[in-house]
């Protein structure tokens, strides 16, 4: 699910992700300091990957990047660009294929 179209505040985050992850799961994010209170009040386990880095021990945030730019060639090369008010659609589709 899209949050928004630019850097998420921590009410965009609440909205993508209430009630869609269970308690003591881990989440691995980049520094972004939003994510540390959405993993407090949903008493998840935070990674954060330093900035500057790409993993921290055995996780790696290079697997999240990789899918980003995946779906960025879908969008560019495949549709010749979108209308982003069907962006979790192309998620959804990219996710299929």
């Amino acid at each position: 699910m899209i949050s928004n179209l630019g850097r998420p505040c921590v009410n965009d985050l609440e909205a993508v992700f209430d009630n869609r992850i269970e308690k003591g799961a881990i989440l691995v994010t980049d520094s972004f300091r939003g994510y540390s209170k959405l993993a407090f009040e949903n008493e998840l386990m935070h990674i954060a990957i330093p900035r500057g880095k790409h993993t921290n021990g055995t996780f790696n945030i290079q697997t999240i990047n990789a899918y980003h730019s995946e779906l960025k060639r879908l969008v560019q090369r495949n549709f010749k660009g979108v209308s982003t008010k069907y962006l979790n659609n192309y998620v959804v589709y990219h996710n299929f294929v």
